[in-house]
């Protein structure tokens, strides 16, 4: 849009880093499954972070957790995984239950959970992307992880940061990567795998 500041895809993805693995941590699924949701959590994250815009007035968290939500989904579709831990399907159930009148966080505190929950159980029900403007408020932000991002891609050799920026900052495929690095899709791939498992550890 015309009237949005251009956005530094790579410092804001490193920015917004936590609130993607908040939500791949409330999936039960292996190590091996949760690196490939780390992916797609940050491919979500920057189709959101193409699309928002500030001047609406909503919290990014609240805006892109649907794209991050709806990224990792087609995911585990994909690979047919189990989709949420039995504690979050008892989330959920509630939320079902629950009169639609209610707020985001009367709704949190009559299921007895974190706001953030209630918008990832709603978006789950509903199985689109939009959430009810009349319950968009902001989510619990997690950034306060050990690890930064930014220290852990300057650890990476030089050619890893390229097939890492190309692949989350440039939105190319492994196969594109390949050709551009000149290595196999297989190396693309598992070299990727490598580094994301690094990053959510």
């Amino acid at each position: 849009m015309p009237n949005k500041q251009p956005v530094d895809l790579e410092e804001a993805v490193i920015e917004h880093q936590g609130l993607v693995k908040s939500i791949v941590k409330r999936f039960s699924v292996s190590a091996f499954d949760r690196d490939d949701l780390m992916q797609a959590g940050f491919m979500g994250l920057i189709d959101a972070l193409r699309g928002f815009d500030p001047a609406k007035g909503y919290a990014f968290s609240t805006y892109a957790t649907p794209f991050i939500l709806g990224a990792i989904r087609k995911e585990l579709i994909s690979h047919r995984l189990v989709p949420i831990s039995r504690h979050f399907r008892q989330i959920v159930k509630k939320v079902q239950s629950s009169s639609p009148l209610l707020s985001l966080e009367d709704l949190a505190l009559s299921c007895e959970t974190t706001p953030e929950n209630i918008v990832l159980a709603l978006n789950y029900q509903s199985h689109v992307i939009p959430l009810d403007e009349e319950r968009l408020e902001e989510i619990p932000y997690y950034g306060d992880w050990t690890v930064s991002l930014k220290e852990e891609l300057a650890g990476f050799s030089a050619e890893n940061r390229q097939i890492f920026q190309l692949n989350f900052f440039r939105h190319r495929t492994q196969k594109q990567i390949a050709k551009i690095m000149g290595i196999s899709q297989a190396s693309v791939s598992r070299r990727l795998q490598k580094m994301v498992s690094l990053l959510v550890k």
